[in-house]
């Protein structure tokens, strides 16, 4: 329910920026990922559970890049400004 719940939020947080169906997807992924590694480890596969971890950990940055992107899209005005990376006018 969680993935449901938060994607849902997140769909209507970023106005569809970044839908709903999106957001729940990847939520689904990066808990699939967390239950994985504990699997690893609760298996004494201790090499393979650091590996999981480290794939589910990168993975985070690209949920932070899609909705950043999502945020972005949403209030591009406040985004303007090189400091973020934006164009200055």
């Amino acid at each position: 329910m969680f993935a449901d719940e938060f994607g849902e939020f997140l769909g209507t947080a970023t106005d569809g920026n970044l839908s709903q169906e999106a957001a729940t997807d990847i939520i689904n992924t990066h808990e699939e990922q967390v239950i994985k590694t504990f699997k690893l480890y609760v298996n004494e596969d201790y090499t393979g559970s650091a590996d999981q971890f480290r794939v589910g950990y990168a993975f985070t940055f690209e949920i932070g890049k899609g909705l950043a992107g999502a945020i972005v899209a949403q209030h591009p005005d406040m985004f303007e400004n090189e400091v973020f990376g934006g164009t200055s006018e």
